[in-house]
């Protein structure tokens, strides 16, 4: 059985009690309670919904990565790629900032409302540090 270490680090880490994660989503005490003890695992739907809360990847919930951060990455061919809503998609990093744009915007439109306002968010975490 997968171990959730980094789940409950995190909650240490954050200061965040099992009371208090299961009344900001919609998990209770009782699963909570079960997955730290082994007797159960999260659903998929859990595991998102623990990794949005977080801003975490999955894979980091479930041990997979020590590297909490979700991923994209830059492959040889200066192409961004991403999943979104499960399916990969891909942006050249090379091309004019218009045509950049225009990707994005595509990209932006197919995201459920969460995900925009999630995207939102670290775009203006990123503005305020800087980057």
């Amino acid at each position: 059985m997968v171990k959730l270490d980094n789940l409950f680090k995190t909650l240490s880490q954050k200061g965040i009690t099992q009371s208090k994660l299961a009344e900001d989503t919609s998990i209770s005490t009782g699963n909570i309670s079960d997955w730290k003890k082994g007797r159960s695992m999260p659903s998929a739907v859990k595991l998102d919904e623990l990794a949005t809360y977080f801003n975490c990847s999955v894979d980091y919930l479930l041990g997979r990565t020590d590297d909490p951060a979700p991923k994209n990455y830059i492959n040889g061919n200066n192409n961004i790629q991403a999943i979104n809503n499960g399916k990969n998609f891909t942006v050249n990093t090379t091309t004019k900032s218009n045509d950049l744009i225009e990707d994005f915007m595509k990209i932006f439109d197919g995201l459920s409302s969460e995900n925009k306002i999630k995207l939102m968010y670290s775009a203006i975490e990123l503005k305020n540090k800087g980057e």
